[in-house]
């Protein structure tokens, strides 16, 4: 709706900051209501819209950093369950189509959410079979899976065909034991030698490893913890629960593979599940829950301050203290752009451009950059990255040693032009540019990039 206004970076970046301001307000307005307590809604809306997991993920994964729809369905479905309004039950229903659109990660985590409330009012209710709330269970996950199904029945046919898609990752991308306790790469307190050795200890990447509770959280609910450990045990079993999923097939202390076996461990077999292959992003859940008991915690210590003056300084103290125990940083920028070598590339149909050189397993920002230039010249490129591939593919078995074969690759693909830019070209990424002008014509060139044309 708003392409023709606004240009396609601000649009981007609006879209990425509006998930923490929804996080914030729907993370409020469900703490809230559990807790009847504005105190504790402001300090765990912040605990979970700004915890290091959606700052992490808002650099680099706008589906994973999509968190914003989570609360307000918690809170729908809650009241659904307790109140039975047919309105919250709609509601419900809508924020759980929203997540799912979002992420089929958390479209997933929040069916184990579900599944995790039906098992705590079963042990409350002492019943194990409650039809009232298993049939508002299956209205709100049977309606999305019904709008969703064209793309679901398609996900699911084809995960049974190439089960090479769901192999990897559940037992590498999760989280450490200690990386509850450790402050993640983008976090001020990272660079505290301890816990830059820790980082780079952890499996996955820097990311996806983060679970950083915050040390001055932890504090404050071990020096609550009995005074609140009743009002919020079960704030306690959600965020056990999906802790314990964050961290994959087995658990990890401080990089290091023990044997002890995790819940995953079964999920990673089960159809469908089976694709969530990333656990630590379970951590989104975990965080949800942590804000609450944080702020339980808070409270409580607040109310043995007798003193109203104390008691303020001491709140205020406690909040800055949270704020900059979450503080992240990252510079990194990224100049949104087309170089001026696609203007030499003549518009016609049915061919394809090869931008090179092609990145190391650990270097995938140029094939990042080649798919951002892509937006805007609208060539479909050869290289590009996705999550899963079920076939090979042309870069895969690129020849780029024989450069006469390589040429003939590209002719038969109908791949017209390589674009090479040498600003990526590297002593661990190199390339022989001499050696390709031999071979193809010679477009354009300038200091950064070279066009040739294959055919």
């Amino acid at each position: 709706v708003l392409n023709p206004l606004l240009t396609r970076t601000i649009l981007y970046n609006l879209l990425m900051l509006h998930t923490y301001l929804l996080a914030g307000i729907g993370a409020f307005l469900l703490i809230r209501y559990l807790t009847k307590d504005n105190y504790i809604a402001l300090i765990g809306s912040f605990i979970f819209a700004f915890s290091p997991f959606h700052f992490g993920h808002s650099l680099y994964h706008i589906e994973s950093a999509s968190i914003q729809f989570i609360p307000f369905f918690v809170l729908f479905f809650i009241k659904a369950i307790r109140e039975g309004a047919k309105r919250d039950l709609l509601l419900a229903c809508l924020f759980y189509f929203l997540i799912s659109v979002c992420s089929w990660y958390f479209m997933i985590f929040t069916a184990y959410f579900m599944a995790f409330g039906y098992v705590y009012l079963a042990i409350r209710r002492k019943k194990l079979f409650m039809p009232d709330v298993l049939l508002k269970i299956i209205v709100i996950g049977g309606a999305t899976l019904i709008v969703l199904s064209p793309w679901l029945v398609k996900m699911i046919l084809m995960g049974i065909k190439y089960p090479s898609v769901r192999r990897a990752g559940h037992n590498f991308y999760v989280a450490d034991a200690l990386s509850f306790f450790t402050p993640g790469t983008y976090n001020w307190l990272g660079e505290m030698p301890w816990a830059e050795w820790l980082n780079e200890r952890f499996t996955g990447n820097r990311v996806e490893r983060i679970a950083y509770l915050g040390i001055v959280n932890i504090l404050v609910v071990i020096a609550a913890f009995k005074g609140i450990v009743r009002k919020s045990a079960k704030y306690f079993c959600g965020f056990i629960a999906f802790s314990i999923l964050s961290m994959g097939a087995y658990l990890h202390v401080a990089g290091i593979i023990t044997p002890v076996v995790l819940p995953y461990r079964i999920l990673q077999y089960i159809p469908f599940l089976s694709h969530a292959r990333v656990p630590s992003r379970c951590m989104v859940y975990a965080y949800l829950f942590w804000g609450i008991i944080a702020g339980y915690g808070a409270k409580y210590l607040f109310e043995k301050i007798k003193r109203p003056i104390i008691r303020t300084i001491v709140a205020g103290t406690l909040v800055i203290a949270v704020f900059f125990d979450f503080f992240s940083i990252c510079q990194d920028t990224v100049k949104v752009y087309q170089p001026d070598c696609y203007n030499a590339i003549k518009k016609e149909e049915g061919f394809g451009i090869l931008d090179l050189p092609s990145h190391l397993p650990g270097d995938p920002i140029p094939v990042f950059k080649y798919m951002m230039y892509q937006t805007f010249h609208g060539i479909p490129i050869v290289q590009g990255v996705i999550a899963r591939t079920t076939a090979d593919t042309l870069i895969g078995r690129l020849d780029e040693i024989d450069i006469s074969m390589q040429k003939r690759q590209l002719e038969e693909n109908r791949v017209k032009y390589v674009v090479i830019h040498k600003n990526f070209i590297t002593l661990f990424n190199p390339l022989d540019i001499d050696k390709y002008k031999r071979t193809y014509d010679v477009v354009w060139e300038d200091d950064d990039n070279v066009v040739l044309r294959a055919y």
